[in-house]
């Protein structure tokens, strides 16, 4: 089962997989992130100037992270956690360069077994953001937005302490699990948890 962690630039996302990770979870950390640090040391990225060459880097090493993971089935555990999904990326494209390039709307839709997407928390700039608060809510809503448009129903959870948000998240997924077909019934419409 692939389950993902999504929203808004500061909603929370790595804090909440590297919980689950803590407690025992097999995850996966967010590619872009991962891009962003590499290339930040060695001064090689410009994300501004060159957003479509960086969005199409995430998307296919993003692609061959979850291809890693459908190999291997057998030796991952049950249920992955992802930090951000391919989807994602259909969002970022579209507030950094106004469209999303055919390469990426050629994704697999039905990827996932459930998307999780966490409310946005206030901005903090850790170095990496380089968005502002307006930017990070339009983000969040085009993250939100693209999974719908996928055939997704994103399961939104609100803000609330990091115990609440894993406790809300573990009792979706168990549900999930006792589900015929570990699927989630695909509505149009995000679930709303309070």
């Amino acid at each position: 089962m692939k389950i993902v962690i999504t929203g808004g630039p500061c909603s929370g996302k790595t804090t909440i997989i590297n919980e689950l990770k803590k407690r025992g979870y097999f995850t996966m950390e967010e590619t872009a992130r991962k891009i962003i640090i590499e290339n930040i040391y060695s001064k090689n990225l410009n994300i501004e100037n060159e957003a479509l060459n960086f969005e199409l880097n995430v998307y296919q090493k993003q692609i061959e992270k979850e291809k890693d993971l459908d190999k291997a089935d057998d030796v991952y555990p049950h249920i992955v956690f992802l930090d951000r999904g391919c989807i994602d990326v259909r969002a970022y494209c579209q507030h950094l360069i106004g469209h999303i390039p055919k390469e990426i709307m050629n994704v697999k839709v039905k990827r996932y077994d459930a998307v999780i997407v966490l409310d946005r928390l206030p901005l903090i700039d850790d170095g990496l953001r380089r968005k502002t608060k307006e930017d990070a809510e339009i983000i969040h809503q085009q993250i939100l937005q693209e999974y719908v448009n996928a055939g997704y129903t994103p399961i939104i959870i609100p803000i609330m302490s990091i115990k609440e948000r894993l406790k809300n998240i573990l009792e979706i997924i168990n549900k999930i699990e006792h589900q015929t077909g570990y699927g989630l019934i695909i509505e149009k419409n995000p679930i709303e948890i309070v």
